[in-house]
């Protein structure tokens, strides 16, 4: 592989919002996101909607949840992190990277 060369790997971002949140902030801070990773591929985004916590976070008892998958390099990656942590509607997120063999497969299992 050369120096310098962009490389590009498939990551999972689901995201917590707080409810209070109103919807076009939501996808506000999601566009945002998707500016900030560059992705040369497809980004696909979902809702999954409002759900209840096993637990408490931050005093919320409920949160909306996105899923975000991308291809992205890592400076990309470490920014979108570093964003997220002083994002105050955020209540939590989960940036993990793929192994290429599962991005296929879930593409080919959700045809």
């Amino acid at each position: 592989m050369q120096k310098g060369a962009n490389v590009l790997n498939p990551y999972e971002l689901v995201l917590i919002f707080k409810t209070s949140v109103s919807e076009d902030n939501r996808k506000k801070t999601i566009e945002e996101l998707k500016k900030l990773l560059k992705t040369s591929g497809q980004t696909d985004v979902k809702d999954w909607g409002k759900r209840q916590f096993a637990y408490p976070i931050k005093k919320e008892k409920e949160g909306n949840y996105y899923l975000l998958t991308a291809d992205a390099e890592g400076k990309e990656v470490a920014e979108v992190s570093n964003r997220l942590k002083l994002n105050e509607d955020v209540l939590r997120y989960l940036l993990v990277r793929l192994e290429p063999a599962k991005k296929e497969k879930k593409a080919k299992k959700g045809e």
